[in-house]
């Protein structure tokens, strides 16, 4: 009303008379009418509200605040040597869901330069999914490759024994380490013999629930020669799945790679491989978490019947990994 100047009496009769042309009162509009319409709005309303239930987006509080939708995914994130030459807090998740620490310096078997300030971050995972707080990666490779052999001289068996226990080898890679260095046995074996040290690095703590990942990447890290590269990573999963008394951790195992990759590397498992049904930690590059939503909906495990568990993005210098709520 302000800056409007109210009608005196007589022009607020001059308004009333020519609204009401006929010079009669005009007729009030009959009740049960009024009643019919808002009965019907509130039906149409109803069924609105009904086929919009449950809401997509975020829903307003009573007071007013909007609160979001819960996601079907909890965010963490992993870290390892690359890490080592940047300031952490610029290239980890904060307060991740869960974190998985890469505890290699680059090849198998080796000690990650910065793994005491990666494992401290790591034990500020607060949960919220279907996986561990804490979980580690370890990386798998032919030792005699050209790029490894410019960090470090392989640690090679030349007999079944690791630690003074006797390492079974599968009939399918030979059985018997000799020492050759082309050897599918000795290969199994090295891999067993890396997970061990990987396992025993100080700060990392070992339970039943215990994740290891294997990190499969990479073809400059392995051999031409597919069995071979199967040896490698059977045998690093296998020290991680025994049990301790059969001289391995009791833990469990799952493989990050992609479809690609494993194509490459190891292509069709042998029959009755134990590799086939371990979960799978599949990286998709660059992108959000919308991204990843849409690789759990649409993307197919590298070995068939397995489970993809965890898609790892890549976000500014961060790895900021996804698995299910829980």
């Amino acid at each position: 009303m302000t800056g409007r100047r109210r009608p005196s009496a007589a022009r607020r009769v001059s308004i009333t008379r020519r609204r009401g042309r006929s010079g009669g009162r005009r007729r009030a509009p009959d009740r049960r009418w009024a009643h019919l319409v808002l009965a019907l709005a509130c039906l149409a309303a109803a069924a609105v509200l009904l086929t919009s239930w449950p809401p997509s987006g975020p829903v307003a509080s009573a007071d007013g605040r909007v609160a979001p939708v819960a996601s079907p995914y909890g965010q963490g994130g992993d870290a390892s040597w690359p890490n080592c030459g940047h300031p952490l807090d610029s290239t980890l998740v904060q307060k991740p869901a869960f974190a998985i620490v890469g505890v290699n310096n680059g090849t198998p078997g080796t000690r990650s330069a910065c793994l005491a300030r990666t494992l401290a971050w790591a034990r500020t995972a607060v949960g919220g999914t279907d996986q561990p707080r804490v979980a580690y990666y370890v990386m798998v490779a032919d030792p005699w490759a050209a790029p490894e052999l410019r960090h470090d001289r392989p640690d090679w068996p030349s007999s079944n024994t690791v630690r003074g226990h006797r390492v079974a080898v599968p009939k399918a890679y030979g059985g018997t380490c000799s020492g050759s260095h082309r050897s599918a046995a000795c290969a199994y074996v090295f891999g067993w013999a890396s997970a061990a040290r990987s396992a025993a690095l100080p700060g990392v703590e070992v339970t039943t629930d215990t994740i290891f990942w294997l990190d499969v990447e990479e073809e400059r890290d392995f051999s031409d020669d597919q069995r071979y590269n199967e040896a490698l990573v059977e045998g690093t999963a296998a020290y991680f799945l025994a049990p301790r008394a059969s001289g391995g951790l009791g833990a469990r195992t799952g493989i990050y790679s992609n479809s690609y990759y494993w194509a490459v590397l190891i292509g069709t498992l042998r029959s009755g491989s134990p590799l086939a049904p371990l979960d799978e930690w599949y990286p998709i590059g660059r992108g959000t978490a919308a991204d990843a939503a849409a690789a759990f909906e649409s993307l197919a495990p590298f070995v068939p019947g397995a489970r993809i568990r965890i898609v790892q993005t890549v976000q500014g210098r961060a790895d900021v990994d996804y698995a299910p709520a829980g």
